[in-house]
């Protein structure tokens, strides 16, 4: 019975794909903040603010999700998972940057890790 009620509230609160996103999607609020229906997801905005091109860098997943995790909380949004994380910001870096995960990256102890060359991580207010 409970099952029916809640299938029958999906139904009714359902809503055609593209209802929130594009030039005349509408706004939704989540966890108490409103969410423009052209606002890119957090981890495009991180990439997008950022991830800079420089040639004599390395930047590791763990390094960029520690980041992506400290700027998530600057702008008070919920971040992904890491598991998330590692594919979703794969995927725009590739796009933003044309280059590809690669795990042969090394860390500050000479280990292997999965990563990028040629880009950084720079957070406002790092140095």
């Amino acid at each position: 019975m409970l099952k029916e009620i809640i299938d029958k509230a999906k139904a009714m609160l359902e809503v055609e794909n593209g209802f929130f996103q594009g030039k005349h999607g509408k706004r939704r609020k989540v966890d108490g903040r409103v969410i423009e229906p052209d606002e890119a997801p957090n981890y495009v905005q991180f990439v997008q603010k950022s991830i800079v091109r420089d040639p004599d860098a390395k930047l590791t997943i763990t390094d960029a999700f520690h980041k992506y995790y400290h700027y998530c909380a600057s702008i008070k949004q919920k971040p992904l998972t890491r598991q998330e994380f590692k594919g979703l910001v794969a995927e725009v870096i590739r796009e933003e940057f044309r280059i590809g995960l690669r795990h042969d990256v090394l860390n500050e102890r000479n280990k292997q890790n999965w990563g990028w060359l040629g880009i950084d991580c720079r957070l406002p207010g790092d140095n």
